[in-house]
């Protein structure tokens, strides 16, 4: 676990405010993960988007592969 100072708790979203490196950070109270702030959030995303562009990019050229060797790739 961090190490973080526990601030309140939020009974609507059920989730702990704590001080974490000087921030103010939900922590989820039954795993003790602080939660992704909005920057976090926005790399991770950002990170699954090139991530699905270049399986994309992949399968578009094993499709092409495919084509090269006839007939979408089936055996004569």
């Amino acid at each position: 676990m961090q190490d973080t100072t526990l601030a309140g708790y939020s009974k609507v979203l059920e989730l702990e405010l704590v001080v974490d490196a000087g921030y103010f950070r939900f922590r989820d109270p039954t795993t003790g993960q602080i939660l992704p702030d909005y920057h976090e959030m926005t790399a991770m995303r950002d990170d699954a988007e090139a991530r699905a562009q270049a399986a994309e990019a992949r399968v578009a050229e094993l499709e092409r592969r495919l084509d090269d060797l006839g007939d979408g790739g089936s055996p004569p």
